[in-house]
């Protein structure tokens, strides 16, 4: 059986490198920035629309001696 023989390839730093820095990455880079501030934009539009559409009320505070998920151990005063 003959054995391929090995061939030894000199490459530079540059032409090792698997794939090339430049205007591609560029452009995916910019892309995601300008996507991530659009849906940030719209996250804090409809964030405050949704705080300014309506006031949370408070739960009514029980009638001295009514019973309440808070008192219904203690009896009612009278």
């Amino acid at each position: 059986m003959d054995k391929p023989t090995e061939t030894r390839v000199e490459e530079t730093a540059t032409e090792a490198r698997q794939g090339n820095l430049g205007r591609q990455v560029l452009k995916v880079l910019i892309a995601s920035l300008l996507l991530a501030l659009v849906v940030w934009g719209i996250v804090e539009f409809f964030g405050q629309s949704l705080e300014t559409s309506g006031t949370i009320q408070a739960p009514e505070k029980p009638a001295p001696g009514e019973m309440s998920p808070a008192n219904n151990a203690a009896p009612p005063s009278n």
